[in-house]
């Protein structure tokens, strides 16, 4: 579950700059970027879930939090090449989807995303290094508009998988503006 974070946390400051991104998102796989969800808006997986027994147009829930906000983690992803992924929440609103799933895949969906959303409106190489030190090269592709960016790493938290990063703007930097007062009150007590 850290890696999910560790991967969401690395695709915002990646994002392009803004520009008219005509194919941009308001939802993704029926979830809403930028509107409140609530742990049942989204069905539970029930069980070990097959990809063949997903809901052919929705995902569906394997983990949700005990308690207000956090990641609903998702099981059923209707296209073969995402595994799993996660809906993360900030103030009860749906401020990113992460879609992950193994990097022999990455060219699979780096064409899916480009079919659906456009091109990028960045494409960046990174080099990342695994946990016996051997270095890979990792291909970054950025999309942003308005108030969605969408950030493609073909090695996100490992070098075994890629990511798909979906960030409603908006509700991202309203969690950050809260997270940095909360920070300063907790400052100013030390």
């Amino acid at each position: 579950m850290k890696r999910i974070f560790a991967v969401l946390a690395i695709a915002m400051p990646f994002a392009a700059s803004a520009q008219a991104w005509k194919q941009e998102p308001d939802s993704v796989l029926g979830i809403a970027l930028g509107q409140p969800l609530s742990n049942d808006a989204i069905k539970s997986c029930g069980g070990v879930q097959v990809q063949q027994d997903a809901d052919p147009i929705q995902a569906c829930a394997t983990k949700k939090p005990q308690f207000g906000d956090g990641a609903i983690l998702l099981g059923g992803i209707p296209i073969e090449a995402f595994t799993y992924g996660a809906v993360v929440r900030e103030i009860g609103v749906v401020s990113q989807i992460g879609l992950m799933g193994p990097n022999d895949r990455y060219e699979e969906v780096k064409r899916i995303l480009v079919e659906r959303y456009g091109k990028p409106a960045k494409i960046g190489k990174i080099t990342v290094q695994n946990k016996l030190g051997a270095s890979f090269d990792s291909e970054q592709l950025s999309w942003r508009g308005k108030t969605v960016s969408l950030v493609l790493d073909q090695r996100a938290g490992t070098v075994e998988e890629f990511a798909a990063v979906f960030t409603h703007l908006p509700t991202a930097a309203k969690a950050g503006g809260a997270t940095d007062t909360k920070a300063k009150r907790d400052a100013q007590k030390l």
